[in-house]
C-alpha cells in the first residue's frame, strides 16, 4: 500500500526535481560559429554599404530585448546583429537560455560577446558551451571583425590577451573592434588602457564599439572613433554603416 501511494505521489509531482540554475550540463551549441557561417553563405560585394545593428547589456530585460529584435526585424537592410556582452546578471544557465530564446526570434544572424556579468557563477563556462570562444574574429565584405574579451576584474584580475588582439588585427583588411569594456573604463585604466590604445592606433582600426557603462559616449582616441553604446533598457540600439574605410554610427530608438 505504501509503495502504491509513493508511486502515485511521484506521478503527480512532475516538477519534484529541478536542476540548479548554476548547472552547466548543456550541449555545446556553437551559436556564434553558426551565425558567422550563415552570414558568410550570402555573397556580398566589397563595394556594398554594410549595415549592422549593435546592442549591449541586455541583462534580464527580456521584454526590451524582444522588442529590439522585433524592431530590427522590420528593417530590411541590416545584415546582422552584434551584442556587446552582459547578457545575464549572474551568469546562470537559465539567464543564458532566456537570452537565447529571444535572439532566436531574429530574422538575421546574431553574434554575441561575453561581458563581465557573464563571467559570474559558472557563466564563463556556460558562454563557451553555448557561444564558443570569448575572443574571436572573422572577415566579411572586406572588413575584419574582431571581438575581444577584455574583462579584467571578474576574470581573476588577469590581463586581457593583448597578444591575441595584436595578432588578430589585419594589415590587409579594414579592422573593426568590438569589446565589452571601454578603453577608458576603470577596469582598464593605467597600463592596460595604454596597451590597448597602442594596439588600436598601430593597426588601423577604423572604429571601436563597447558596452558596459549603460550610456552613450563617443570619443576620438589617437584618431580612432570609439563608441560606448546604451544598454537595452534605454530602448535603443546602434545602427552602424560601413562604406569603404568609413564607419558611421547613430542611435535609433524603438
Amino acid at each position: 500500500m505504501i509503495a502504491v501511494l509513493f508511486s502515485d505521489f511521484l506521478i503527480s509531482c512532475t516538477n519534484l526535481f529541478s536542476y540548479s540554475p548554476f548547472d552547466i550540463n548543456l550541449k555545446t551549441q556553437h551559436l556564434n560559429a553558426n551565425s558567422i557561417e550563415s552570414l558568410q553563405s550570402v555573397v556580398v560585394s566589397n563595394n556594398d554599404t554594410i549595415r549592422i545593428a549593435v546592442i549591449s547589456d541586455t541583462h534580464n530585460n527580456y521584454d526590451d530585448l524582444e522588442d529590439a529584435i522585433t524592431s530590427i526585424n522590420r528593417m530590411d537592410d541590416i545584415r546582422f546583429v552584434i551584442c556587446c556582452g552582459d547578457i545575464t546578471n549572474w551568469g546562470t544557465t537559465d539567464e543564458f537560455r532566456w537570452y537565447k530564446e529571444r535572439i532566436e526570434k531574429s530574422n538575421i544572424p546574431v553574434i554575441t560577446m561575453i561581458g563581465n556579468h557573464d563571467y559570474l557563477s559558472n557563466g564563463y563556462l556556460v558562454f563557451q558551451r553555448m557561444f564558443g570562444d570569448t575572443s574571436f574574429s572573422f572577415t566579411y565584405a572586406g572588413y575584419n571583425f574582431v571581438f575581444f574579451d577584455d574583462v579584467v576584474w571578474e576574470n581573476n584580475n588577469q590581463a586581457p590577451d593583448f597578444a591575441w588582439l595584436q595578432n588578430s588585427l589585419s594589415t590587409t583588411k579594414k579592422n573593426l573592434l568590438f569589446a565589452h569594456i571601454p578603453v577608458w573604463s576603470d577596469q582598464l585604466e593605467g597600463t592596460f588602457a595604454q596597451q590597448m590604445d597602442s594596439i588600436i592606433s598601430d593597426n588601423g582600426v577604423i572604429g571601436a564599439i563597447y558596452g558596459h557603462d549603460h550610456s552613450y559616449e563617443h570619443l576620438t582616441r589617437d584618431g580612432t572613433d570609439q563608441y560606448m553604446i546604451n544598454d537595452i533598457d534605454d530602448r535603443c540600439f546602434a545602427l552602424v554603416a560601413l562604406s569603404g574605410s568609413q564607419m558611421t554610427l547613430r542611435i535609433l530608438e524603438y
